[in-house]
């Protein structure tokens, strides 16, 4: 298997894992407001998302730059939990996105995925060591990362069309439903890692 394989596979598997739900949850809150027909929304919030992870991570993993662990580990439940109620304000009436605004989720993006990618270097760090090709192992883990969370996003995406379309929900009823699960284990896992 080629370097790029392998790095490619140890990346997708580390979002795909059980053991790092805490991503698949801030995916989910992140995007569970949007349906197919959003697609051009949610690609521009995808690439903001990426841009945010990218740096961190090349950020943390290359360079002396460091945060503590603990705070990390109590940031990111943080994170989900506050996307999460940002959705329950979400309204889409007449195709025009009331409160939050598309822009302010493009901050969630951004930001919220630069500490996250600060949550996965620990882990890339330990994996790259000191090792040739470096550059190219990140390039390979953050794809392997990347399309992991695309097909995460499909995936909610066609679990939003199912149960809008054929189990007719209301898109306000699937939206609390999802929020409200994925922000009730953050708020268990904020209590967890609290840092007070």
């Amino acid at each position: 298997m080629s370097t790029f394989s392998s790095y490619f596979i140890q990346g997708f598997h580390h979002i795909s894992s059980l053991n790092t739900y805490d991503h698949i949850l801030f995916v989910a809150a992140l995007f569970i407001i949007y349906q197919i027909a959003d697609w051009k929304k949610v690609l521009w919030l995808v690439t903001s998302f990426t841009f945010g992870h990218l740096i961190s991570v090349v950020l943390t993993s290359l360079n002396d730059f460091t945060i503590n662990n603990h705070l990390i580990e109590f940031l990111l439940p943080c994170t989900i939990l506050i996307t999460a109620i940002s959705n329950i304000f979400f309204r889409k009436e007449k195709y025009q996105y009331r409160y939050p605004s598309h822009n302010f989720r493009y901050f969630f993006g951004v930001f919220f995925a630069f500490i996250h990618g600060m949550g996965i270097s620990n882990h890339l760090r330990q994996v790259l060591g000191n090792s040739e090709n470096i550059m190219l192992k990140l390039f390979a883990f953050n794809i392997g990362v990347e399309v992991c969370q695309i097909l995460l996003l499909f995936a909610i995406l066609a679990a939003s069309f199912i149960f809008v379309y054929f189990f007719r929900i209301t898109r306000r009823e699937w939206n609390l439903i999802i929020s409200g699960v994925v922000g009730g284990i953050a708020l268990v896992l904020v209590i967890e890692n609290s840092i007070f």
